[in-house]
């Protein structure tokens, strides 16, 4: 079974201009059982109970709080570049309504 950080949008529409139809990212998978990923995991369950429902409030600063307290110099869980990716996208969309979530799914290679 995988686990995967998801942020997306759920779109815009005004009249019959559709702005956005809504987005879904998969930003990060946290399905090895690595120290870090069990702490990131236990993390949002903790700060934003994401097993129980969806994040909708301050989505960059769950975000930012999960790059700042688990990046690794070496190992970094978002490159700068990507986390200014993630940034963008939370700005263009903030419009749309922004939401952060856990996702499970079927893992592909037959493991789980």
């Amino acid at each position: 079974m995988r686990l995967l950080l998801v942020l997306g949008c759920w779109g815009q529409k005004h009249g019959d201009v559709e702005l956005c139809r809504g987005v879904e990212n998969d930003i990060l998978d946290l399905t090895a059982k690595t120290e870090r990923n069990m702490a990131a995991v236990a993390m949002l369950d903790e700060c934003y109970h994401l097993f129980d429902r969806p994040l909708y409030n301050n989505v960059h600063t769950a975000i930012y709080t999960l790059c700042e307290r688990f990046n690794e110099r070496i190992n970094p869980l978002f490159t700068q570049e990507r986390f200014g990716i993630l940034e963008r996208f939370c700005v263009m969309h903030a419009k749309c309504g922004l939401f952060l979530r856990l996702r499970t799914e079927e893992d592909t290679n037959g493991t789980s």
